[in-house]
């Protein structure tokens, strides 16, 4: 975990379910610190298996949230986001966890109007708000997964970005209300961590691809952030895979190839509506294909996640050359174990001299 700073801090709690026949919903709970100033979002958009998404976002005063010690709980006015602490870290896979355990009692900093002490319960997430209402349990299937050099992507200035999994594949149940939306979800789910003390205007993030894809037969993670040093693109791979019941395979080695993009006109860039990587670990090479794509959401960052002022959106457009980003939903088109598997995954295009749109 990274210390909180006054000058700038953030940190992302990400979850996301999926049911068999296609429905999908992604959530994250965010907390932004600002020249001392500490605000939270909470983003939402629930994906039915035909016809269009709802999306949400909402605010929050940064005094009513409280964020425990340990990062596994975060309160906010009309719900809460529940995840998995870490322990003591493992070779191999990850670390131990206590998954199945309901996590003791424990301290929550930034006193709120809410309880200074708090039980948290099973991870999953709380929300009943406006015209959104959540609930959604998670129970692990595998144990936490704390990726090379602990979870750290990038090092600059004494600062660093973080991405941690918590819960890389679980059996979710719940419901889901946006809007005139409704879905029941009973399927598989994923919950992710980023923390960063680097303000986003001094990352040197150029591309990002992420993305998981989870079923009967086992699971995939893939997360490769692409930087540009000095003129020179460097990318930072990390994946997870697991099949059947089988132990989980990491590896920071993964090969790309966006075989088919499709141009965005309302952002003037492009998203892969075809793409195939493979990952090269100690078992061999995984060759991964995703094909019958669709994409849920395509916008400007700033845009998606809804600043609750006109000047954070201001200055987090001009200092980061307004970044794009595209969710999509896609099949796993390869045979094998993870065949016909739902993949969740997104390309996000970064600031000022990014790729032009069609590379």
């Amino acid at each position: 975990m990274l210390s909180p700073r006054r000058k700038f801090f953030f940190e992302k709690w990400y979850f996301d379910a999926q049911c068999e026949e296609g429905s999908f919903v992604f959530l994250y709970f965010a907390s932004l610190t600002l020249a001392g100033v500490r605000s939270g979002q909470l983003v939402i958009a629930l994906v039915p298996s035909a016809g269009d998404s709802a999306l949400r976002s909402l605010s929050f005063r940064g005094r009513d949230v409280s964020i425990a010690g340990d990062r596994s709980c975060v309160l906010f006015p009309g719900g809460d986001v529940r995840s998995v602490p870490f322990s003591s870290p493992t070779s191999g896979v990850g670390v131990e966890s206590g998954v199945g355990k309901v996590p003791p009692a424990h301290s929550v900093s930034s006193p709120g109007p809410f309880v200074a002490r708090v039980v948290a319960d099973s991870p999953g997430v709380r929300l009943d708000a406006g015209d959104v209402r959540v609930r959604l349990d998670y129970a692990p299937t595998d144990p936490p997964w704390l990726p090379k050099d602990g979870g750290r992507l990038l090092s600059l200035g004494g600062g660093a970005l973080t991405w941690q999994v918590p819960i890389p594949c679980a059996r979710v149940n719940g419901e889901v209300t946006v809007g005139n939306l409704s879905s029941g979800f009973s399927g598989f789910g994923y919950h992710d961590f980023v923390q960063t003390d680097v303000p986003p205007w001094r990352i040197p993030l150029r591309d990002l691809l992420w993305g998981r894809a989870l079923g009967e037969g086992g699971a995939l993670i893939w997360n490769r952030p692409l930087f540009r040093v000095d003129g020179v693109d460097i990318p930072c791979s990390r994946g997870w895979y697991r099949t059947a019941s089988n132990v989980p395979v990491e590896c920071d080695c993964i090969d790309f190839e966006l075989t088919s993009l499709k141009r965005h006109d309302v952002t003037g860039e492009s998203f892969p509506d075809e793409m195939s990587f493979g990952f090269c670990g100690e078992s061999g090479l995984q060759a991964i294909g995703l094909a019958q794509t669709r994409m849920f959401l395509g916008d400007n960052v700033a845009d998606v996640t809804g600043f609750s002022n006109r000047v954070e959106r201001w200055l987090y457009r001009k200092f980061t050359g307004n970044p794009v980003e595209y969710k999509l939903l896609s099949r796993v088109v390869t045979p094998g174990p993870f065949a016909g598997m739902l993949a969740a995954h997104e390309r996000v295009l970064w600031g000022r001299g990014r790729h032009p749109a069609g590379q």
